[in-house]
């Protein structure tokens, strides 16, 4: 650790540093090969998950970040997936992330979790700092059809044998109280939730 310090007192950069390139790279397109090593500038790699091996040039690198990323065959090594992805500093028990020790490896069954550097977390929705409210509207009652004694059809009349035998019926007809209740708004809404943001191209130092 205070190689390193001193080394970026001096300027050098330490392996497993990451940095957003704001250049385009090999692989930006959608038919692009997932997951294959891309070197953008001479000591840089693309953070895309690629599987690198244990052994030069690439060893400065795996002692910085070793398995935290994922393990790939053997003793190989992955460099992080940032594609797509916020980045978020590792919580360290300050508990500004309420759910960092849930947190996930980064690949199928390998890698950190919980809370330590490396781990995923998926997406989530926390309720608002003020209620959703809908619109407020004056008061207003709704009206069902009841049969008046006339004839035709009617709907939710509450009816009485009249002594000549012929049906009559009541011009109220109230609905019983729904109780305590809620509502599931499942409609609407966009693919995710998101701050405004701007792609870059997340590197990682070998």
């Amino acid at each position: 650790m205070s190689e390193t310090i001193a080394d970026a007192a001096k300027g050098i950069v330490p392996s497993g540093s990451v940095i957003a390139y704001a250049g385009t790279v090999e692989g930006d397109s959608v038919d692009a090969t997932p997951q294959e090593p891309v070197m953008v500038v001479n000591g840089w790699l693309l953070c895309n998950g690629a599987e690198l091996p244990n052994k030069e040039p690439f060893r400065e690198l795996f002692a910085a970040i070793q398995f935290a990323h994922g393990r790939g065959a053997g003793t190989n090594f992955r460099v992080p997936d940032y594609q797509g992805r916020f980045l978020r500093g590792v919580d360290r028990g300050a508990t500004n992330d309420p759910e960092a020790t849930a947190r996930l490896t980064p690949q199928s069954g390998s890698g950190n979790n919980g809370d330590r550097v490396g781990s995923l977390q998926a997406d989530a929705t926390h309720l608002p700092r003020s209620p959703f409210q809908t619109d407020t509207h004056a008061g207003h009652q709704h009206g069902d059809p009841t049969w008046n004694g006339g004839p035709g059809p009617f709907e939710l009349a509450t009816q009485f044998r009249g002594p000549g035998g012929f049906d009559y019926g009541t011009e109220s007809a109230p609905t019983t109280v729904g109780g305590s209740h809620s509502h599931i708004v499942n409609g609407g809404g966009d693919s995710e939730t998101r701050p405004k943001n701007v792609y870059v191209n997340w590197l990682i130092k070998l």
